[in-house]
């Protein structure tokens, strides 16, 4: 097949990442164009994917420009998901020169109507490093807890670029 039409089809199984991670194993024709898709949106769920995140950056410094999108979502099982959003963010915002889209989500286990249980705030060094580093268009969070209503102004005023702002939960 011509390399057009195999990089379509690639693209359609952008969301499909076990797809994406067989494409890339195919053949080395295959690979790059699978691996912008793997590495375009990312998300954290734990320290471990952290730190694994991180380690990967060192040693494949070019691929780090290619990340879009950055989820942090932290798990039930993190001992201290508040600390992780904000360690995982400052650290993360020097290394992604080219992230546009931001969500911090908080994946809550909850009837229906209830409040959400985690609540967060972003320390002014974080904010400076949202402006400084954080190109984001889009910025999505939820649900969860701010500790004001001036806390998600300073966000918002933090984000020059911030075209979409979508809240759910908060």
């Amino acid at each position: 097949l011509p390399m057009d039409i195999e990089e379509n089809i690639i693209d359609h199984l952008e969301d499909v990442v076990p797809s994406l991670r067989n494409c890339a194993l195919t053949c080395r024709a295959w690979r790059p164009r699978s691996r912008y898709h793997l590495v375009s949106s990312i998300q954290i769920r734990t320290r471990e994917d952290f730190a694994s995140l991180c380690e990967f950056f060192k040693r494949h410094r070019n691929l780090a420009s290619l990340v879009k999108a950055l989820t942090i979502s932290p798990s039930d099982e993190e001992p201290s998901p508040r600390s992780l959003v904000e360690v995982a963010l400052v650290e993360l915002l020097r290394q992604l020169p080219n992230l546009r889209q931001y969500k911090l989500v908080y994946d809550l286990h909850v009837n229906d109507g209830a409040r959400p249980t985690y609540s967060t705030t972003f320390h002014p060094r974080s904010l400076t490093h949202f402006k400084m580093y954080l190109h984001a268009e889009t910025l999505r969070l939820g649900p969860l807890r701010l500790l004001s209503h001036e806390e998600l102004a300073r966000i918002v005023i933090a984000l020059p670029r911030l075209r979409t702002l979508q809240c759910r939960g908060l």
